[in-house]
């Protein structure tokens, strides 16, 4: 991914690092979306780790509507992109990890995101409006996690919110754009 030479002069001046979705490592980040869209990611385990990128330039996922009505006050969407297995399961536990037994998180000026990523993939825990909060634990990941798998295909990008949060968890390529409001 290019990003323009304006942004990564600012980035650079500012002391971080812009880099593509590939060129960082795996691992658990906490990310805030900047005005300009590109995202602001910190290493939970390195909080001098610090990287800017800019989601994928390309068509952004499609949506394809939930299945079934049993559930309709629940949000499901699925996106219709295969993810790695592998990947899944290993950034599902990296988020689970994060979350534990219950982990406050908030928002400030911008959404807020939580993300474990590995091998091409993410999972995340999204707060999608500015000036709020949620808890989320590792109970309420498997949760979210059964609600898209019940209504995508398995290993298939989406997200799940519960009905009347701001609080989304969802699977997509690390390089989508999410929580966006």
């Amino acid at each position: 991914m290019i990003l323009p030479q304006s942004l990564i002069a600012l980035v650079a001046a500012l002391g971080f690092t812009a880099v593509a979705y590939a060129e960082f490592p795996d691992g658990t980040y906490a990310g805030e979306i900047l005005s300009d869209g590109s995202y602001h990611w910190t290493s939970v385990t390195n909080s001098s780790e610090t990287y800017t990128t800019a989601p994928n330039t390309g068509t952004p996922p499609a949506t394809i509507s939930a299945r079934g009505t049993h559930l309709s006050k629940r949000r499901t969407d699925c996106w219709g992109t295969s993810l790695s297995h592998s990947g899944v399961d290993i950034a599902a536990n990296g988020l689970r990890n994060w979350a534990g037994e219950g982990h406050q998180y908030n928002s400030g000026n911008r959404n807020a995101v939580m993300m474990a990523k590995s091998q091409g993939v993410m999972v995340y825990y999204c707060i999608n409006r500015p000036h709020s909060s949620g808890n989320l634990d590792r109970a309420d990941v498997d949760y979210a996690l059964r609600q898209m798998d019940s209504k995508c295909r398995l290993y298939e990008a989406g997200w799940f919110g519960w009905d009347g949060s701001v609080e989304i968890v969802g699977k997509c390529r690390d390089s989508d754009a999410i929580c966006l409001g």
